[in-house]
């Protein structure tokens, strides 16, 4: 296929020379030498005219020969340049993602900052978890402790097998979250919620919406 096409190439190319070096030979001056004295007829005119058109003619269909010869690898080149770009385009932004993870203070309009704020030692400083400082429970103002009977409250904090939920599934902050262990542990010790499961209650509401559900709304 690339042989054909540069043996294409190679007879456009010698094809192109052929026209030009033909209407090169060409000269007006050894025209106007050799012609007679009746050179300066209309006939003469028009003849020169046709001959000039002639020449323009071939000029033109050699440019355009040789424009077509090129026009692939110009293309092959734009399409090169065009995804090179584009790849440097992609790399560019995921350098300046990886940039970014690294950042762990996210800063703000207005913040004033020293050269040592950038450094990693500081960077790791924002890199580790403050604690909570309040929860759902310090919103309402509710305690825990006083809510052991509210068994759909208790359940909110169980899992399906009965076991306290841990702090990072519970979002409480530490304080919270020991109280309200403590009022499931206390409800559990009372008998008012079972130690291996939801309330039977909390279980039949439940049950009731994944049936609805299945069923779509019908009675």
């Amino acid at each position: 296929m690339l042989a054909r096409q540069i043996e294409t190439m190679a007879s456009r190319m010698a094809e192109a020379r052929s026209i030009c070096r033909a209407f090169s030979t060409y000269s007006p001056q050894q025209q106007t030498a050799t012609a007679p004295a009746t050179s300066n007829t209309p006939t003469s005119y028009s003849t020169e005219r046709d001959r000039n058109k002639q020449k323009d003619q071939g000029l033109r269909l050699a440019k355009d020969l040789a424009a077509a010869t090129h026009r692939p690898a110009r293309n092959k080149v734009s399409a090169y340049e065009r995804t090179r770009d584009r790849l440097a385009d992609v790399t560019k932004a995921r350098r300046t993602l990886d940039l970014e993870k690294q950042i762990y203070r996210k800063w703000k309009a207005g913040d004033v900052y020293a050269p040592h704020d950038l450094s990693p030692v500081e960077q790791t400083k924002w890199q580790k978890r403050r604690p909570r400082e309040t929860d759902a429970f310090d919103q309402l103002g509710i305690n825990p402790l006083h809510e052991y009977k509210n068994f759909s409250i208790m359940s909110e904090y169980v899992t399906q097998i009965g076991r306290i939920k841990h702090r990072k599934q519970t979002g409480l902050r530490a304080v919270n979250q020991r109280k309200i262990a403590k009022a499931i542990r206390r409800a559990v010790g009372m008998g008012l919620m079972p130690s291996v499961h939801k309330h039977p209650e909390v279980l039949e509401v439940e049950a009731r919406i994944r049936n609805e559900r299945l069923m779509g709304g019908r009675p």
